[in-house]
């Protein structure tokens, strides 16, 4: 337990995790470096705790740089990575949230969430999540920001997904959610 409080966990990206995925990732193959990007939102009980050892309130609608005390976060959103090829899980961020995500700041999420892991070395090949509105309206934001990067450099659109940071991502819809979906 003592060893825990010694590594910071706070809402947005961790970026200890950051730093020990690049020393790891150094040690890759590169067919182990290709991974998928999960994220999921889930509901929380809105209340307030306080943790003495890093003198911090939690239960605020928290992004890491942007936090606003006046709204209780009642939604986590989570994201984390999978190897594809070696089996490696791996958390590297959460968001307290009041209410769903809003598709701007779930845009904005996923962006820095993949510029973070492709600085690592890490190759993300697709992001996961189920259905939801706001994740459908974000990937679909995405996809039409690569479309109009497209027209503006007039080069043909043949990314499959979207496009960020020189990198093409594909979106997959997560399977057992989608099964739910048709029963």
């Amino acid at each position: 337990m003592c060893l825990l409080r010694k590594v910071p966990f706070g809402p947005g990206i961790n970026y200890h995790i950051i730093e020990h995925l690049k020393k790891i990732v150094d040690r890759l193959s590169p067919m182990d470096r290709y991974c998928t990007l999960m994220f999921d939102e889930m509901s929380l009980e809105a209340g307030l705790q306080y943790d003495k050892h890093t003198d911090y309130v939690f239960g605020l609608e928290d992004f890491g740089v942007e936090r606003n005390p006046s709204s209780f976060a009642d939604h986590v959103l989570t994201f984390m990575i999978r190897g594809i090829r070696k089996k490696y899980k791996q958390p590297i961020c959460f968001y307290f949230i009041k209410g769903t995500t809003k598709t701007h700041q779930l845009v904005e999420c996923i962006k820095e969430v993949v510029q973070n892991i492709l600085s690592t070395g890490l190759n993300i090949v697709a992001t996961v999540s189920d259905q939801g509105s706001t994740n459908v309206a974000a990937i679909n934001v995405l996809m039409e920001k690569t479309h109009q990067y497209c027209l503006e450099k007039k080069i043909e659109n043949q990314y499959n997904g979207y496009f960020i940071h020189d990198h093409d991502i594909i979106h997959i819809y997560d399977p057992p959610h989608l099964l739910k979906s048709i029963c």
